[in-house]
This record gives structure tokens, sequence and C-alpha cells, in this order.
């Protein structure tokens, strides 16, 4: 009868063990769960001010696309008085339109080049932040 009583003992003893260790298991994946919640929240706003911060270069850059279609346009209207020359006159102005042709596709070039960069950092943020909520996704 003892020996009965002993196994019960120890089942009960084995029992309260596996229970404690699914317990520190469980505190553990909240923990890491409360953890990678938060890294998704900071990569998210990460992720907001990069469209903000982009924002402002996409009106720019707009603005600077409209400049150049302006500029060819007064180009070609220039065009048909370049017999002419002088002092300011039709020729002169010619050139100075080309000059800010040639000024405005460097300006577009490089904000080209900025926003294609805002866009690569967004596109690293959102895929760090997708990566995190796949990873949290998992852990539950």
């Amino acid at each position: 009868m003892a020996a009965a009583g002993s196994s019960d003992v120890v089942a009960a003893a084995e029992g309260s063990i596996a229970v404690a260790e699914v317990a520190a298991e469980l505190r553990e994946s909240n923990a890491l769960n409360k953890a990678l919640r938060a890294r998704v929240s900071a990569l998210t706003a990460e992720v907001e001010e990069l469209r903000a911060a982009s924002a402002p270069l996409q009106d720019e850059l707009a603005s600077k696309s409209h400049a150049l279609r302006q500029a060819r346009r007064e180009l070609e209207a220039m065009k048909h008085l370049v017999g002419t020359s002088g002092a300011g006159g039709p020729r002169e102005k010619l050139v100075q339109a080309e000059a800010t042709i040639a000024h405005l596709r460097k300006q577009l070039a490089r904000q080209k080049g900025e926003a294609q960069q805002q866009r690569l950092r967004l596109i690293e943020a959102l895929d760090k932040s997708l990566a995190v909520s796949e990873a949290v996704q998992q852990q539950w």
C-alpha cells in the first residue's frame, strides 16, 4: 500500500514539474511576443516616417517635372525664331532655355535618385516589419 501511495506522490510531483515547465515556457513566449510586437510597432512607425519624409520629395519631383515640360514647350516655341540673333534675341533665349532644361534635367535626375532611395528604405522597412510580423504569428 505504501508503494502505491509513493507512486501517486511521484506522479503528482512529475505533473507539477511538467506544469511548471509549461508555465515557464508560456511566460517566455509571452515575453518574446511582447518584444516582437514592440519591434513591429517601431518598424511600422519607421515606415510611416519614411512615407512622410518621401511625400515632399515626390511633390518637388512632380513640380520639377512640370517645369521641365514647360521649358521644353518654350524651347519648341522659340525654335522657329532662331533665325535672328543679337543680345536678348531669340537665339540667346534659346540658349538660356536649353541651359535651363539641362539644369532641370540634372535636378530631376538627382531627385529621382533621392526618391528611389526613399522607396528602397521604405521597402526594406516593410520587409523587416513583415518578417517580424510573420515571426510573431509563428509564435502564436
